[in-house]
């Protein structure tokens, strides 16, 4: 049987074909490898606002069937049904053309040769997640703008306002997708705040921009009184020179939101307080 890896994805947006790649399985002539990316998957879960339950079960079953699948392959002797008699390239190139809900499989790519583990972590780290370093680095920087958000704003609002706050087309029916505000709160005018990483990618940092002026449009139809605020709590995106940069400087420039860094996500909260904001929506279970 030929070697060959697939890519795992997790879709973000499948009306636009948004994926993020978060896991790599290799079948060599020996054994499977296979490995995913925790932080990836966290990071796809929470922009398509889903419950990860679905995909945490799949991937336990995916690595179950591996660590079995392994095992059956160092045994002696024929076996009538090996996992390379149904586990092939040919199965996840079906999978690719056919699957078209939260997980998504790459076209597999024939490889020669065998491959070790050292070479197979080379691989992920092309494909999937960085080196250890640039990894830490990410996570820090993620931890820290979500760390913020949750004590300089969320604990300082939660009995004020809406908190953590899922938009769905229970609030508001024409919508065709759902999004989690940080916050969101009225008192004639309606303050909204969402919280953004700029190191996410650009298709990720443009959609939630434009679903949460989107989000703002609607509701003031019911409920709004002129003067709205919405809130982007984001810091600075690494690379200079950058698409994410870009849309960076473009998005201060934006009369549409007020572009506040995680560091100051306090100001959000002191601004609840000074307009005397309030709940207005429904309580949702």
């Amino acid at each position: 049987m030929n070697s060959f890896y697939t890519l795992i994805k997790i879709s973000t947006n499948p009306t636009a074909g948004d994926q993020i790649t978060v896991g790599l399985l290799l079948k060599t002539e020996n054994r499977f490898y296979l490995k995913f990316s925790d932080r990836r998957i966290a990071a796809s879960l929470r922009l398509r606002d889903e419950e990860d339950r679905f995909f945490s079960f799949f991937k336990n079953q995916l690595e179950n069937r591996i660590e079995v699948f392994n095992s059956e392959l160092t045994k002696n002797g024929a076996e009538l049904f090996l996992p390379e008699t149904f586990l092939t390239s040919d199965f996840f190139s079906h999978l690719k053309v056919s699957s078209n809900n939260l997980i998504q499989f790459s076209e597999p790519s024939i490889i020669s040769g065998d491959f070790t583990e050292e070479q197979f972590n080379k691989l992920y780290e092309i494909f999937v997640e960085k080196t250890t370093v640039a990894i830490s680095h990410e996570r820090n920087r993620e931890e820290k703008l979500y760390k913020n958000v949750e004590q300089k704003l969320i604990r300082k609002v939660e009995n004020k306002v809406h908190t953590n706050y899922d938009i769905t087309q229970k609030i508001i029916p024409s919508l065709n997708f759902s999004f989690k505000l940080d916050c969101i709160g009225r008192n004639g005018a309606i303050i909204s705040a969402k919280s953004i990483d700029f190191n996410f990618t650009p298709t990720a940092i443009e959609r939630n921009l434009f679903r949460h002026d989107i989000i703002l449009s609607k509701l003031s139809d019911f409920y709004g009184n002129g003067g709205n605020k919405a809130f982007i709590i984001a810091d600075e995106p690494d690379v200079k020179n950058s698409e994410n940069f870009n849309i960076w400087e473009a998005i201060k420039k934006n009369q549409s939101f007020e572009v506040i860094s995680s560091e100051n996500a306090n100001e959000v909260a002191d601004y609840i307080e000074q307009k005397n904001a309030g709940h207005f929506l429904p309580i949702l279970e």
